[in-house]
């Protein structure tokens, strides 16, 4: 029973060591930094466009005698 525990112990702790190595986590926040930035440029050009689209437009200079 007691190598059963040591196995499963030393598979978390395998486990857990090799995700530490390969900086998952690390990798995994930047994706969703990068991934959240994108959107919300996208976003940010979107409202740019829609705020040139419903300009008000300038009045109508009077004609020149």
């Amino acid at each position: 029973m007691t190598s059963l525990i040591d196995s499963v112990r030393n598979l978390i702790h395998d486990t857990a060591q090799g995700l530490v190595d390969a900086q998952v986590t690390t990798k995994v926040s930047d994706m969703y930094a990068s991934f959240f930035s994108a959107g919300l440029g996208v976003a940010n050009d979107t409202l740019k466009i829609v705020a040139d689209v419903t300009a008000p437009t300038p009045p109508a200079s009077p004609p020149s005698p």
